[in-house]
Parts: structure tokens; C-alpha cells; sequence
């Protein structure tokens, strides 16, 4: 038996949290977490941070392709390259 409801393991359900949290959309609940690079795909949002010991660390510093199980002969796409706005 699982701990997550057969609802919340449907591809609609996923879609629907992943393009609700989309770093380009308004909304009130709106993290801001996903950036879509097409239209069924998402990154992170290279912009996201996480607090480890009072410092803020950018989530890609931290995911390693080793981590990430990863060919260490295999190149991980630029991030940097994605260009998001500026906020005012």
C-alpha cells in the first residue's frame, strides 16, 4: 500500500502542479518552482535557493551529476543560458 493517493500519482495531477508553479504564471499559491522549456517539460527555476546552515546555496550548485547518477562523460545542459526577466 502507498502513502501518496492513486489520485496524486496520475499524470494529470503532476501536469497540473508543475504548470501552476510555473516561474511565468500568475496566481496566488504560485511558488514559482518549474520553468517550462517546452511544452511537456520542466526544469527547476534556475533562480530557486535552498538555506543550508544560514547560507543560501543555488539548487544547481548542489545537484552534482554524480548525485544525480549521471555519466560523468555526459554533459549536463547550460542553465545559464536560460534567460529569465528581471523583476522590477
Amino acid at each position: 500500500m502507498s502513502a501518496v493517493p492513486k489520485r496524486r500519482k496520475k499524470r494529470s495531477y503532476i501536469s497540473s502542479i508543475l504548470s501552476k508553479n510555473e516561474v511565468f504564471r500568475d496566481g496566488p499559491y504560485n511558488r514559482q518552482l518549474f520553468l517550462r522549456i517546452s511544452r511537456v517539460k520542466y526544469i527547476i527555476n534556475p533562480k530557486v535557493a535552498v538555506r543550508i546552515a544560514g547560507e543560501w546555496h543555488n539548487i544547481y550548485d548542489l545537484l552534482l551529476a554524480q548525485r544525480l547518477g549521471i555519466p560523468s562523460n555526459m554533459s549536463i545542459p547550460n542553465i545559464q543560458s536560460v534567460i529569465l526577466p528581471q523583476n522590477s
